[in-house]
């Protein structure tokens, strides 16, 4: 497949199987989040419909021009995405699109076509259709991060009045994406009906039925178990395919009735080099943002490095201060002082506090392990001189515990857990 990168040998064993006729009704893509599991559920719907070349799929025909990201609709595809995961906008890549769909010339729409779309982002905010709205500092190639809202309700009229051919255009595309693809948390059993009664249907012109069910793990029980009779009794013509980073969260009977392809974290060359290539990031740039990205293009995307980069200072400034106290105290000590209500880190959103200070302390102890120093740690309590191999070890505890992050629990127990368990950690003179 092409336009997604990393996880090859998936996307060519799923090419094989559509151009062999062997493609499993029932696909669960799972892995890390972020990682292009849902952009090759959209790729895959293309390649076994498009009309133009089928099996490879192509920019032309009608199908493959409507189901495209960041907003892919056809009457034969249906999509259910959490309104919480970001949708992101290059908008080089918006106005070729609009323009290519449309057949006009840049000077026919009577206005600047950059200027266009951020009236239009403005306009919609200020409807309430999309919720959130940053912008990706790092990229050179103007990336937008948007958060719908979900509930398909909001003032529709003063949504589609955008403010020209192009705003209005778009603001069609996100209205309808918003109000037939997103869900709010979690997938109930109505949701599942809906899409049992679109796959009784034959396809409208596409050769089969797509159903791509993101973050798939929110179905809640009464959803899995409706949707069970689906799998166990397929229709000739459609495809079901299931996206999750937490594959447990589903019913063993989900499971083993879906073909299960495990997609894994894009390398650091190819992330870096997608980052440079595709959205203008500078070398530099793509180095930092990798190295907390775990991996995943969305999370390179969505981290604010600037305003990181001004918070450091507060951290070590927090974790210097408390460097003498005993690992308990020093603990708590530290998170007191994060999470007060003032200015001293900057920080209002208490999720995105623990992100940075995961981010943070991995830098930190990367940062040592590159260098081969074996200098004192002043974060840690006592500013102890642990070795390389010790490092490896403090970088490891805190990759696990920070992949377990549940932001659903008190914040506070929570980053009070994290750094007690670092500083017994360093107790130790060498990893067991």
């Amino acid at each position: 497949m092409t336009g997604i990168t990393g996880n090859t040998l998936i996307l060519d064993m799923l090419d094989r199987a559509v151009r062999t006729g062997r493609l499993h009704h029932a696909l669960l893509f799972h892995g890390p989040s972020g990682i292009g599991k849902y952009a090759a559920a959209i790729q895959l719907a293309r390649r076994i419909n498009c009309r133009s070349n089928p099996g490879q799929g192509c920019t032309d025909c009608a199908y493959c021009r409507q189901v495209r990201l960041p907003f892919p609709g056809h009457p034969d595809l249906v999509i259910l995405k959490d309104a919480a995961s970001p949708l992101i906008m290059r908008r080089k890549t918006f106005l070729e699109r609009y323009f290519t769909e449309t057949g006009l010339e840049s000077g026919e729409i009577g206005v600047e076509p950059e200027a266009e779309y951020e009236r239009t982002l403005d306009h919609l905010q200020s409807t309430g259709l999309i919720r959130a709205r940053t912008t990706c500092r790092e990229a050179s190639e103007q990336t937008d991060v948007l958060y719908l809202d979900s509930s398909g309700s909001n003032q529709i009229r003063q949504a589609e009045n955008g403010t020209g051919r192009l705003g209005a255009w778009l603001s069609k595309k996100l209205l309808v994406y918003s109000s037939s693809n997103l869900y709010r948390d979690t997938i109930k059993i109505e949701q599942i009906r809906r899409i049992q009664s679109v796959l009784s249907l034959h396809p409208y012109e596409a050769a089969a039925k797509m159903v791509i069910i993101d973050d798939a793990e929110k179905m809640n029980i009464a959803a899995q178990n409706c949707l069970l009779k689906t799998l166990e009794e397929p229709t000739g013509k459609s495809h079901l395919i299931l996206v999750t980073a937490n594959p447990s969260g589903l019913l063993p009977t989900i499971r083993s009735r879906c073909q299960p392809l495990r997609f894994q974290r894009l390398p650091a060359t190819e992330l870096k080099q997608l980052l440079m290539e595709q959205y203008g990031f500078s070398r530099e740039a793509a180095d930092t943002a990798f190295r907390f990205s775990e991996g995943s293009v969305q999370r390179a995307l969505t981290v604010d490095n600037r305003d990181y980069e001004r918070r450091k200072s507060s951290f070590e400034r927090i974790f210097t201060d408390a460097s003498e106290r005993t690992a308990g105290d020093w603990a708590i000590h530290c998170v007191a002082r994060i999470l007060k209500p003032d200015e001293e880190t900057g920080i209002e959103d208490h999720g995105q506090t623990l992100e940075d200070l995961f981010r943070w302390l991995y830098e930190k102890l990367h940062d040592m392990v590159h260098r081969g120093r074996t200098e004192n740690l002043p974060i840690l309590p006592g500013g102890r001189k642990p070795g390389l191999g010790h490092l490896i070890f403090l970088m490891n505890q805190l990759s696990r515990i920070s992949s377990e992050k549940n932001f659903h629990i008190d914040i506070r127990l929570r980053l009070e857990s994290v750094l007690i368990h670092l500083a017994g950690s360093a107790d130790h003179e060498s990893p067991s």
